[in-house]
This record gives C-alpha cells, structure tokens and sequence, in this order.
C-alpha cells in the first residue's frame, strides 16, 4: 500500500429516517451496511480508504420531529 497525504477536508450531512411524511423508517444498519459497501468499493477500485463519523441526531421544525443520521 501507498501512503498519500493530501491537506484534509471536512463536511456535514444527514440523512432522513423517515420515508416520505409516513412512519416507516429506514434502519440505521441498512444505512451502514450501504456505507460500507461503498467504501469497500473504493478501496478496491482506487485504495481509498475513506471513514466516516455518524451520530443519530432529530431534525425539528415546528411541530415535526425527524430522526436523521449525521455523517462527516
């Protein structure tokens, strides 16, 4: 393997539990298991290994309560 150091970067995004305005939910181990697939595709294709930090948190506005995933 090959060590590169490149100058790092961040960034913040969420993801909806929730499908549409109804109650069913998508499951946090669906989200991480597609996480993964995709890094392990990256590894594979480029040897990029790319990790991420994911924390539940509610998106509220309103009356509304969303359960979301934050990932950087």
């Amino acid at each position: 393997m090959n060590r590169v150091s490149i100058e790092s970067f961040n960034t913040k995004n969420t993801i909806g539990l929730q499908i549409g305005y109804n109650d069913k939910m998508i499951s946090k181990t669906e989200i991480i298991y597609t996480i993964q697939e995709y890094q392990n595709q990256l590894i594979k294709e480029k040897g990029v290994y790319l990790s991420i930090a994911l924390s539940e948190c509610l998106i509220v506005l309103s009356g509304q309560v969303e359960p979301h995933l934050e990932y950087s």
